[in-house]
């Protein structure tokens, strides 16, 4: 006999009594002969500490609609996370491109503002070797004009000696006189002594011309009446002009200042 016959009969061996106490007393009916169930047809019970024989317990188990609920969750919490991560990635993304694009705009304008102070420093540098070329051109320019004074213009005039007036550019009205032999390169010589400031003495004139300066004409001197520039050369003396033998008033004009003499200087250099 089977475990499970073996059990039936013990259930109903001892569950019998209860239900004869519940029931009211019937005349007793045999029951009909049932057959034997067949122990090949009859499924096994397995006791507590026997295992199944088949794996499929194990490898197939059953799928409930809770389990299929908790895999699409998983998958949706996971495409959820994907989208999270991407927008995370581009708002990184954004704002790298951000603090690039702030560090290129502060890397311009400090390259800008530095251009600009290093022009403004050439301009500044260039200004100030300007001057100071142009302040040692005119205190050279003044060494030989207190040079030609005390060496090229004669002190005794002579008895032939032609006197002309000079207005200079201040207003200032001068005579001057020099031999009528005189050349007119010496005329002008004569004019240019007349800039010499008041503060220098012919007693302080130097000997000797400055070192290295080339003197440079920067004015012309003309006649009003006629209107005549008269000729810078030395080969002309002042008695071959009649216009000086009568005594003509000479205006000083300038033609150049001292940067394009600096100019011409420069490019001698």
């Amino acid at each position: 006999m089977s475990r499970r016959a073996k059990l039936h009969a013990y259930m109903r061996r001892f569950s019998r009594p209860f239900v004869r106490r519940i029931k009211p007393r019937e005349e007793f009916i045999p029951e009909p002969a049932q057959p034997k169930p067949d122990t090949a047809d009859m499924p096994l019970i397995h006791s507590t500490f026997q295992l199944p024989t088949s794996s499929s317990f194990l490898t197939t188990p059953p799928i409930s609609p809770i389990s299929t609920m908790s895999e699409s969750t998983l998958l949706s919490q996971s495409q959820l996370d994907r989208v999270i991560r991407a927008e995370q990635d581009a708002a990184y993304e954004k704002a790298q491109n951000l603090d690039r694009e702030r560090l290129e705009k502060l890397r311009e304008e400090r390259l800008r503002e530095e251009e600009l102070l290093r022009k403004r420093a050439e301009r500044e540098e260039q200004e100030m070797i300007r001057t100071q070329q142009e302040a040692a051109y005119r205190h050279a320019q003044n060494d030989w004009r207190r040079w030609a004074r005390r060496a090229l213009i004669p002190t005794s005039q002579g008895r032939d000696a032609i006197e002309f007036a000079v207005r200079l550019p201040c207003g200032k009205r001068c005579i001057g006189k020099l031999p009528s032999d005189a050349s007119m390169e010496l005329v002008h010589i004569f004019v240019e002594t007349l800039l010499i400031p008041p503060s220098f003495g012919p007693e302080d004139d130097p000997e000797a011309p400055p070192e290295g300066h080339e003197h440079q004409w920067g004015f012309r001197l003309v006649t009003t009446n006629p209107h005549l520039v008269l000729p810078n050369d030395t080969n002309l003396k002042i008695c071959q002009l009649e216009l000086m033998m009568q005594g003509a008033l000479l205006i000083f004009e300038e033609v150049s200042d001292t940067n394009q003499q600096l100019g011409k200087a420069s490019k001698r250099n």
